[in-house]
């Protein structure tokens, strides 16, 4: 899930650097849907196994922690790339990608202790 996710954004910001204003602003928020969807769908199957009890206080909160860094860099990001739509700025676009950038490590950095219960969830 994790490489998964990360190979998504990387080829979206590639396809980014190679397109028109239009098409780069489109791919930012198609980049930000796919981020938001597989964090939604990562916080449900931890709900889950936590309510059927696969899941420890203490891993529920290092989840809960590398989530709500996660949910800050990926709101940076969406304003970021907001302001970029808004500005069609050369500089602001940069950023967002920088911005956007930083949300896939912090999801990443969630995954790492998502990915243990996935393969726990599955047995």
């Amino acid at each position: 899930m994790k490489r998964k996710a990360a190979v998504l954004v990387t080829l979206a910001l590639l396809c980014v650097s190679c397109a028109t204003l239009s098409q780069k602003h489109e791919e930012a928020y198609k980049t930000l849907a796919v981020m938001a969807e597989s964090y939604d769908t990562a916080m449900k199957i931890v709900a889950s196994a936590y309510n059927r009890g696969l899941l420890s206080n203490e891993e529920r909160e290092q989840i809960t922690n590398a989530a709500r860094v996660f949910w800050s860099a990926f709101h940076q990001a969406r304003i970021a790339v907001e302001i970029w739509y808004a500005t069609k700025d050369v500089n602001d676009g940069d950023r967002a990608i920088a911005v956007m950038n930083e949300a896939v490590k912090r999801y990443t950095e969630l995954m790492v202790y998502v990915e243990p219960l996935l393969r726990r969830v599955q047995q």
